[in-house]
């Protein structure tokens, strides 16, 4: 079986460079190869092609230079994480997508087409409207899943450098980025009813 393929500067951005075994960087699809046993085959696969509602779907032409940098970025944390971090294994991998979709989502919905206009207010914003989420039960969301988004928008800074087009202002400065030395901590699903308001 193949190796997933390290990243090596603008590597990331060709066909050959390999994520799994069976699909490679450049697919709208992520086949990983790291299912755990009992885990169904569809935990490990991650779908670009995922709908921004009125802004079509992210695998449009329009959205190719911010696809770019978000498939690298999630990529960079399996191959080359920011110091002192771990590497993720697929299943963090998979809950960051989720992570990662619905802030796409968001920045969609407010015409943002970088990351690097994900300014410090923005990414304020973000979390004011995360806050403001509830579940199914009515109830605000908790502290871990508002801290994960914010998360989430750290590393995507942390990762700048292997970005064309990185967030230029540090997000949330003075607070903690909720990381730990042994890599991303209390990774939480994020439900769609949590997702779904934010189209």
């Amino acid at each position: 079986m193949s190796r997933a393929t390290p990243l090596s500067g603008q590597a990331s951005k060709t066909a050959e460079v390999r994520v799994s075994s069976t699909s490679l960087w450049s697919d709208d699809v992520w086949r990983l190869d790291g299912v755990t046993p009992g885990a169904n085959r569809a935990d490990f696969t991650l779908t670009w092609s995922f709908s921004l509602g009125d802004a079509g779907s992210f695998t449009d032409p329009a959205w190719s230079v911010l696809r770019t940098d978000a498939k690298t970025f999630l990529w960079s944390l399996k191959i080359d994480p920011p110091a002192g971090l771990a590497r993720i294994q697929d299943a963090t991998v998979m809950r960051l997508f989720g992570s990662l979709r619905v802030l796409i989502r968001w920045m969609a919905a407010h015409q943002l087409t970088t990351f690097s206009a994900l300014t410090e207010r923005e990414a304020d914003r973000y979390i004011d409207v995360i806050a403001l989420r509830r579940s199914t039960s009515g109830k605000l969301i908790g502290a871990v899943t508002r801290g994960m988004h914010a998360r989430v928008i750290r590393l995507i800074y942390q990762q700048g450098d292997k970005l064309a087009h990185p967030m230029v202002e540090e997000p949330f400065p003075g607070q903690s980025a909720g990381l730990s030395r042994s890599g991303v901590t209390a990774w939480a699903h994020t439900p769609d009813e949590i997702a779904a308001p934010l189209l």
